[in-house]
Formats: structure tokens, C-alpha cells, sequence
């Protein structure tokens, strides 16, 4: 089954957000994360939306993850005290 990690953050520049992941494709496509999507928000509210096929593999892709959210608040590219992080299976899907 399916499992998903949301993590919800505040973009403090958005061009500079983008510009750095790009650089880190690599890094989070070597997580073997069915997908990873970044889905942008008004006022700088984004989520981070990733599906994983099992929560072992999901498990295995948190260190890939802690870096490239670490690097972004680092760099002050995202706001550190609005990180999120939900994560899920589902039960039933349409």
C-alpha cells in the first residue's frame, strides 16, 4: 500500500526555493519516491507532497529529506519554525 509524507512550509523566496531543488534532483530522486511534488500556495504557504510505495521505502528517503529541507532553511530560502510533517497511508482511494 501506497503511504505519503506531506510537509507543509512558508516559502521566504520562492525563485531561490525552486533554483535550490533543482540542484538537490539527485539527491531526491534517489529516495525512490513514486513521486515528489511541490504544490504552491498564495502568500508563500507550500506543501511538499511525496508517495512512497511502502513506509519502509518512505523511512529510508527521511535523511534525503531532512537534507534538502536543512540546506533550504540554511540558506533562509524557506522559514524553519513553519516546517510540518504528516505522513499516511490510504485506506481507499477514487
Amino acid at each position: 500500500m501506497s503511504v505519503y509524507r506531506v510537509t507543509r512550509f512558508n516559502i521566504v523566496n520562492i525563485a531561490s526555493e525552486v533554483e535550490a531543488t533543482q540542484a538537490m534532483r539527485n539527491l531526491i530522486e534517489s529516495t525512490s519516491a513514486e513521486f515528489v511534488d511541490i504544490v504552491s500556495a498564495r502568500r508563500g504557504s507550500s506543501r511538499v507532497i511525496a508517495r512512497y510505495p511502502d513506509s519502509a521505502t518512505m523511512e529510508a528517503a527521511t535523511s534525503a529529506a531532512r537534507q534538502v529541507f536543512g540546506r533550504q532553511t540554511g540558506d533562509s530560502i524557506i522559514d524553519d519554525t513553519s516546517l510540518e510533517i504528516w505522513s499516511g497511508e490510504i485506506p481507499v482511494s477514487f
